[in-house]
C-alpha cells in the first residue's frame, strides 16, 4: 500500500496505463488509477481511520494552526487534505469517508469545517481518538491516565470518562432529574420560534454521539445545558411552519436524550415525561423517523417497568412510521423482547430473524449515536431477548448473539461503541450460561461488569445482575458451593 503513487501514468515505450499500486497494466474500461485488487486493498485498509501513520504527520502548519484556532472544522479539513492522503491514494480523504470513520453524519463533517464550533469536549474526544489524533496537536485533555486505543475487552472495568460531573448525592441528582423534567413538560405544550437554527442539528448529534460513550450523569447535565439554550428561543402562539421542522426534531431528540439518561439512572417515570414531550415534537415536525424512534422508546422504557402489553402497543405502532433507516429493526428487537416475555419463543425468534433478513437491506439513519441501531445492537437485542426462555436452542442462540455483539463492539470505533449496552451484553451472555448450566463461562463473561466504577453502573445493570443471583437460588444451583460464592458477590454489588 505504501508504493500507491509511485508509479502513475503510461507505460515506458508504450500507451498502456499502470496501477498506480502495483504496477500492472489497467484493463481499457478501467478509467481510475488503481486496479481491482489494490482498490480492494485500499478501501479494506480505509475501513476505519489509519491507526498507522507518519511519525511527522501531524506536524504540519495546518494542524498548529487549527490547533491554535481551537476549530475542530479546521483540524478535520488539515487532515483531509494531507498531503500524505494525496500521495498514497491520489486524492483528499472525502467528507463521506471521515463521516464514516467519526460514525456521523456527511452534513455535519461539511456543518464543522464551514461553521466555526467550539463542540462539546467529550465528543471531540472521541473525534480525536477516532482519528488517533496525538495530544500535541489538541487544545483540550483526552481522558488523563488512559491509554489511546479502544478499550479492550480485558480492561472494559477500568474505562472512566474524565468529564464526569462532580461526585453527586442521590438527593442532587434527583433534583437535577425532576428539574430537567419540567424542562421538557413546558416542551410539550410549546411552540418555537425559527430563527437561529443552523447550529442545532450538530449539537445535538455531537450529544446523541457522546452519549455512548459518557456516563448517564455527565449527558443528564449536558443534555440540560442544550435543553435550556433552546428553551431561551421559545415563542408562545407562533404558528408551525415547515421552516422550524429540523427546529422541532433537535427538541425532540433532546427530550430523548434525557429519557434515556433518566432511565439510565433508574428513574422511568421521569423518563416517561421526558419522551412525552419528544412524542410531541416529533408530531410537530411530522417526522416519521424520530415518531419511528420515540414508539420505540417508550416500548423501551415499558419493558423497564414490566408493562409488556404497553410494550407490545407501542411496537406496533411504532411499526407505522418506520422507514428506510434501522427503526424496523430496532423495533423488531424490542417485539422479540415482548414475545419472550410471553413465553412464545418461536415468535421471538420470528422476530429476529425477520431483522437479519432486513439489516442489509435497510438505509442509512439520519443520525448515529443513540439515534442509530448498529449490527452490534442488533446482535445484543438477540441475546437479550431469549436469556430467559428454557429451551436450550433459544439460550444457546442467546449466547451466540451476546458473544458477536461483545465481539463486534470490541472493534468499533469511539464514535460507534455503547459501552454500557457492550456492558449490559456481558450480563446477558453470563446469564445464558447460568441458564446452560455453565456457572465457571458464566462468571467469566460478568467479571467485568462487577468491577465496573460506580459511574458506569446504570440501572440496567444493576436490575440485571441482581437476575443473576436470582437464578443461581435453583434447585440446580442450590447446593453448588461455587454458586454460593457468586450470588454472595453479587448481593454485594454496590448499587
Amino acid at each position: 500500500m505504501g508504493t500507491i503513487g509511485a508509479r502513475r501514468g503510461r507505460a515506458e515505450g508504450g500507451g498502456c496505463r499502470r496501477c498506480a499500486g502495483c504496477g500492472t497494466i489497467l484493463a481499457a474500461d478501467n478509467s481510475a488509477h488503481l486496479c481491482g485488487p489494490c482498490s480492494r486493498d485500499q478501501r479494506d485498509q480505509f475501513r476505519t481511520a489509519p491507526a498507522c501513520l507518519p511519525d511527522d504527520f501531524f506536524d504540519t502548519d495546518e494542524f498548529h494552526a487549527a490547533c491554535e484556532s481551537e476549530d475542530i472544522g479546521k483540524l478535520f479539513k488539515a487532515y483531509r487534505n494531507h498531503p500524505y492522503f494525496i500521495q498514497t491514494t491520489g486524492k483528499p480523504i472525502s467528507q463521506t469517508l471521515l463521516a464514516r470513520w467519526l460514525g456521523v453524519s456527511q452534513g455535519l463533517v461539511s456543518k464543522l469545517e464551514t461553521d466555526r464550533s467550539e463542540g462539546y469536549v467529550p465528543t471531540l474526544r472521541i473525534y480525536a481518538k477516532a482519528l488517533h489524533m496525538p495530544q500535541r496537536v489538541l487544545w483540550f485533555k483526552i481522558n488523563p491516565g488512559h491509554d489511546w486505543v479502544i478499550v479492550p475487552r480485558a480492561r472494559l472495568s477500568n474505562y472512566c470518562e474524565s468529564d464526569v460531573i462532580a461526585t453527586t448525592s442521590d438527593a442532587e441528582i434527583s433534583s437535577l432529574l425532576t428539574a430537567s423534567a419540567r424542562k421538557s413538560e413546558i416542551l410539550a405544550v410549546s411552540n418555537v420560534h425559527s430563527r437561529d437554527l443552523d447550529s442545532l442539528g450538530g449539537i445535538v448529534e455531537q450529544l446523541a454521539i457522546a452519549y455512548l460513550a459518557s456516563p448517564a450523569k455527565s449527558m443528564l447535565t449536558q443534555g440540560m445545558e442544550v435543553q435550556q439554550e433552546l428553551a431561551s428561543r421559545f415563542k408562545l402562539g407562533v404558528i408551525r411552519s415547515r421552516e422550524v421542522a429540523d427546529f422541532y426534531v433537535a427538541l425532540g431528540r433532546v427530550s430523548g436524550i434525557l429519557a434515556y439518561a433518566a432511565l439510565d439512572l433508574g428513574r422511568p417515570g421521569i423518563a416517561r415525561r421526558h419522551i412525552s414531550a419528544a412524542w410531541h415534537m416529533a408530531e410537530m415536525a411530522e417526522d416519521n423517523e424520530l415518531k419511528a424512534w420515540v414508539r420505540g422508546t417508550q416500548s423501551l422504557i415499558a419493558r423497564f417497568d414490566q408493562k409488556w402489553a404497553e410494550a407490545t402497543f407501542y411496537i406496533k405502532d411504532g411499526m407505522r412510521y418506520a422507514g428506510a433507516g434501522t427503526s424496523h429493526l430496532r423495533l423488531l428487537g424490542g417485539a422479540a423482547q415482548c414475545a419472550a416475555n410471553s413465553g412464545d419463543v418461536e415468535q421471538a425468534i420470528e422476530f429476529l430473524d425477520q431483522a437479519e433478513r432486513e439489516r442489509d437491506t435497510v438505509g442509512q439513519d439520519s443520525i448515529e449515536g443513540i439515534f442509530g441501531f448498529s449490527r452490534a445492537k442488533q446482535w445484543y437485542y438477540g441475546g437479550s431477548s431469549l436469556m430467559w426462555l428454557p429451551e436450550r436452542h433459544a439460550l444457546e442462540r442467546a449466547e451466540k448473539s451476546s458473544e458477536a455483539a461483545i465481539s463486534t463492539w470490541e472493534h468499533e470505533t469511539y464514535a460507534q461503541r455503547s459501552l454500557d449496552d457492550e456492558a449490559l451484553a456481558h450480563v446477558y451472555l453470563a446469564t445464558a450460561r447460568i441458564q446452560l448450566h455453565n456457572l465457571d463461562g458464566s462468571m467469566e463473561a460478568v467479571r467485568p461488569i462487577l468491577q465496573l466504577p460506580a459511574d458506569r453502573r446504570i440501572s440496567w445493570i444493576s436490575k440485571r445482575v441482581a437476575n443473576l443471583g436470582a437464578l443461581l437460588e435453583s434447585e440446580y444451583y442450590r447446593k453448588s458451593p461455587e454458586a454460593k460464592a457468586a450470588r454472595d458477590e453479587f448481593r454485594a454489588y454496590d448499587v
